[in-house]
């Protein structure tokens, strides 16, 4: 699971050092269908400012079920918090 978060942190910075914004749109658009819930929440983590936006983003595409799953977990909590509904 981290071996392919931090690939997907290689891309995104490979993407914007590149500036290539479309590239950046692709990788964001695949998130949601191609990580585990709490893979994105790794992501949320993430030092990179864009790929924890991307993650936040996508945390907010996650069925609210599947987040309110995640609030007992210790490490996933806080970002399923932030991405459920007010």
């Amino acid at each position: 699971k981290t071996q392919s978060a931090e690939v997907f942190v290689q891309l995104v910075e490979r993407a914007q050092l590149q500036h290539d914004y479309k590239r950046v749109d692709a990788l964001a658009d695949a998130l949601a269908s191609r990580f585990a819930p709490s893979e994105i929440c790794e992501l949320a983590r993430s030092q990179n400012e864009v790929v924890r936006a991307l993650a936040q983003e996508a945390l907010t595409q996650i069925p609210t079920s599947a987040l309110v799953g995640m609030l007992n977990d210790p490490v996933d909590a806080d970002a399923a918090r932030e991405a459920l509904p007010a």
